[in-house]
């Protein structure tokens, strides 16, 4: 195939807020971005394609051993991470740039640009916590496992949803199933056994989310999680005083910590572009697209990383 896609997964070490940019007057100030369909939060594929870049460069080292995020040629300072300047005039655009050829590049004035041979999907919810009593509980939903490739094919989804709904009456699809009720927020649903095991890598720490999953419908799922999101309230601190400056109060929502997130990540095989094959491989960018993701553990994604937002952790999924 001309593209080789890998299945991640992702566990949130932190509350992870990717904000629409939009401020409204309400509970919350600060939105974060959702599915225009379900209106399920999510971590777009873009913001992963960014940070993943940042973390690239960092990486990468070129021939005169300086760093690929930041060098100076032609008495300026460079750097392919980003957008590359105005015009992009920052970026090397060079074949055996692993940064250029797996992000891509445009460089207005010599007016030659490259998409890029790497791709990433949506980082959609796969698992998330919930407090139920005196322990945590991690809900998704039958379309949600079927989407992540957890369920076989659609008979199995069906044979899910028909556990999670009978009639009217929504139910809570356990390992075990039980003859007590399960809370889950606001909610107390009737239990029913059936739902399917989960085997996320092993580097996630995450064998608590497989153990305590719970299944709910997919029409229930959404207001699930939409309900039980972290809201953070932050203020500016007027450093003459230390204390809150007047109407700088604002209130972020997040998704919360110990969520499990999946996505895709491919490249392109060089082959089919100019760039140089005997310089870079579709493989070699391969491996470096997976360490820059990895990189997200320590030095986050999306915003508001120094009030102790951002942390993810990403294994290979296969």
């Amino acid at each position: 195939m001309a593209i080789q896609f890998k299945r991640y997964a992702g566990l949130a070490l932190d509350p992870i807020h990717v904000g629409t940019g939009e401020f409204q007057l309400g509970r919350v100030d600060n939105l974060i971005v959702r599915e225009p369909g379900s209106r399920i939060p999510k971590i777009p594929g873009t913001s992963i394609a960014g940070v993943a870049r940042a973390y690239a460069a960092m990486r990468a080292v070129r021939p005169d051993g300086a760093s690929q995020y930041l060098y100076e040629e032609s008495g300026k300072l460079r750097s392919c991470a980003g957008k590359g300047g105005g015009d992009g005039e920052d970026h090397c655009g060079k074949p055996d740039c692993p940064v250029c050829v797996a992000f891509g590049f445009s460089k207005g004035k010599e007016k030659s640009s490259f998409q890029g041979l790497a791709t990433f999907t949506d980082a959609r919810i796969l698992l998330f916590p919930v407090g139920s009593g005196m322990t945590t509980s991690w809900v998704t939903s039958p379309q949600v496992l079927l989407d992540a490739g957890v369920l076989p094919d659609d008979a199995a989804r069906k044979k899910l949803a028909d556990a999670a709904k009978v009639g009217n009456e929504y139910r809570a699809v356990t390992t075990t199933g039980g003859k007590d009720r399960l809370r889950l927020g606001w909610l107390s649903l009737e239990r029913a056994g059936g739902a399917p095991p989960i085997n996320l890598p092993a580097e996630l720490h995450a064998q608590a989310a497989a153990d305590g999953i719970v299944v709910v419908a997919d029409d229930l799922f959404s207001a699930v999680v939409n309900d039980n999101l972290e809201v953070r309230t932050s203020v500016s601190i007027t450093p003459a005083t230390g204390t809150a400056e007047p109407g700088a109060l604002f209130t972020a929502e997040a998704i919360p910590r110990t969520t499990v997130f999946w996505f895709e990540a491919g490249v392109q095989e060089t082959q089919y572009f100019r760039i140089g094959q005997q310089a870079i491989t579709a493989t070699g960018l391969s491996e470096k697209v997976g360490a820059a993701l990895k990189d997200m553990e320590t030095m986050g994604v999306g915003g508001m990383n120094t009030r102790g937002f951002g942390r993810l952790r990403v294994g290979e999924w296969k």
